[in-house]
């Protein structure tokens, strides 16, 4: 498997590829699908396998697809140990624990509004755990860019709502993870400098 660019006579990719015309080829991607291991895994796999749920994995949660929500609920609860599950709980933990803006209305007269959604931390903090408890699996899962920047968000949100320590320790553990498989220093000083302001009670 890999990707393609078809380029134009004159165009800027084939200027940047440095041909006149053509195609700009990827290196190959291997990617190997394995069978499910159980019913249950076939089962859920045509739930999962759908636009709708494909979309909130793809931008990491959703606020408002409660029916994509209620499909990685099941997955968390019947295959808790598979790495989609893990993928199902970061969704699901940054959804309940990050606030933001839904759009409202449109239909009802008043036109159509933004409204800042509440967040669950006690449910989000129980997603978390299931996504990042183990943070070198984590990262293998998620990749390092993924899980750093969710992590943060997570972490920024729980301080907010004065759950100071258990937002530290997450951050502080981001930190061992990543210095351990040598990430940037740069990345990791900034997950530090987020793990102080959190034991010190700021965001």
């Amino acid at each position: 498997m890999y990707a393609a660019l078809r380029t134009a006579v004159g165009g800027a990719a084939a200027s940047i590829a440095g041909a006149s015309a053509g195609q700009v080829m990827a290196a190959p991607l291997m990617l190997r699908v394995e069978r499910p291991a159980s019913r249950e895994q076939e089962r859920l796999a045509d739930d999962v396998c759908t636009d709708t749920v494909g979309r909130v994995l793809a931008l990491g949660g959703s606020r408002v697809l409660h029916g994509a929500n209620d499909v990685l609920r099941e997955v968390m609860d019947r295959i808790p140990d598979e790495a989609v599950a893990k993928h199902a709980a970061a969704c699901l933990a940054l959804a309940e624990t990050v606030p933001g803006k839904v759009m409202q209305g449109g239909g009802d007269g008043t036109g159509p509004r933004l409204e800042l959604t509440t967040s669950d931390t006690e449910s989000g903090w129980q997603r978390a755990e299931q996504a990042y408890g183990d943070l070198n699996a984590a990262a293998e899962t998620f990749g390092h860019i993924r899980l750093t920047r969710n992590i943060e968000h997570i972490a920024r949100s729980l301080g907010q709502e004065g759950k100071g320590e258990p937002a530290t320790q997450l951050v502080s553990g981001l930190a061992r993870t990543l210095e351990s498989r040598r990430v940037k220093p740069g990345v990791v000083k900034r997950v530090r400098k987020l793990e102080h302001q959190l034991a010190s009670g700021g965001q």
